[in-house]
């Protein structure tokens, strides 16, 4: 039943005109840089409270899409039927496992991690909970995906964010319980990528050729690990040591994200680039870059800040 209406879809998508399919997957790929984005608008210019529940949240969530991923094993929807033709170069970019879906995870994560906190506001919670949902409608209208991978990753970003919820309450009761998150983080993500490393894998051919290399998932699980430390270590050091404050005006905000911004984009890109000039294995490379990534969001960029603060004072 799943692949007849993914069928169905996809014969809707080969009906309309292919703007609409663009927009699914400019709709698709928007929470990547809103895994980095939200939080680092949040923590750094509106509320740090918010801004780390939200890196929290998509860190954590990342991480275990990627354990659930590599667990299950489950093959995507054009290997289980060779009527289902996704769009455009999806084969290509929506490479490994199907269960759960991570676009879906992530934006539940993020999308909803924004909804929790700012309930309140129901427009603005309400337009998360749509981004979220059409996030993963997007992944079925495209083809990369079946409902049941979509449902499966909306549901644990849910899961998450209830945990980082209770999470936030306990550590508030007492500051020195981030000590045991950051520990707990550290030792989940250095037990997944083990986990990942030594697991076996599938080994199913058509035609002599392996129908998914679980090789291939490895720099994926070290770069989720690696930017799940990354938003942890960089928000207890934050806590511990910078206690940064949010300060001006919407110019100086704005100007501060746009800073940021570049700053993370540099680091994805001429970064990234070096470490692969310099034949740096991809495992490696991928957890340099994203825990740099997260790093900075976290800690790197406000410690900086609070630096100009104290230099603006004086």
């Amino acid at each position: 039943m799943d692949i007849e209406y993914l069928l169905f879809l996809q014969n809707l998508r080969d009906a309309l005109p292919d703007f609409v399919s663009k927009f699914m997957m400019l709709v698709s790929d928007l929470d990547l840089a809103a895994c980095y984005a939200i939080p680092l608008v949040l923590f750094w210019c509106v509320s740090k409270k918010s801004g780390a529940f939200v890196a929290l949240s998509a860190g954590f969530g990342c991480a275990l899409n990627q354990l659930l991923k590599t667990a299950f094993c489950v093959y995507r929807p054009w290997i289980r039927s060779e009527k289902i033709l996704p769009y455009g170069n999806s084969k290509l970019t929506a490479g490994g496992y199907s269960f759960p879906s991570g676009h879906s995870a992530v934006a539940a994560t993020i999308y909803g991690g924004v909804a929790q906190q700012y309930w309140k506001k129901r427009a603005l919670s309400l337009c998360m909970i749509f981004l979220a949902l059409l996030t993963g409608f997007s992944r079925n209208y495209l083809g990369c995906h079946t409902p049941q991978d979509v449902a499966a990753g909306l549901c644990e970003g849910a899961i998450v964010i209830a945990a980082i919820h209770f999470l936030t309450i306990w550590t508030s009761k007492n500051e020195r319980r981030d000590k045991w998150v950051l520990l707990g983080s550290v030792l989940f993500a250095l037990a997944l990528i083990f986990y990942a490393e030594f697991k076996s894998y599938p080994k199913d051919f058509v035609d002599g050729i392996l129908i998914v290399d679980g090789e291939k998932m490895k720099p994926e699980v070290y770069g989720d690990c690696a930017r799940l430390i990354g938003f942890v270590l960089g928000w207890f050091l934050e806590r511990r040591f910078v206690r940064y404050n949010i300060s001006g005006g919407w110019r100086k905000k704005t100007f501060r994200a746009i800073v940021g911004f570049a700053i993370v984009a540099l680091i994805y890109g001429g970064f990234s680039a070096i470490l692969s000039a310099l034949g740096m294995d991809k495992r490696a490379r991928r957890f340099i870059v994203e825990f740099c990534a997260a790093f900075f969001v976290m800690f790197v960029g406000p410690f900086a800040m609070k630096h100009f603060q104290k230099r603006g004072n004086q």
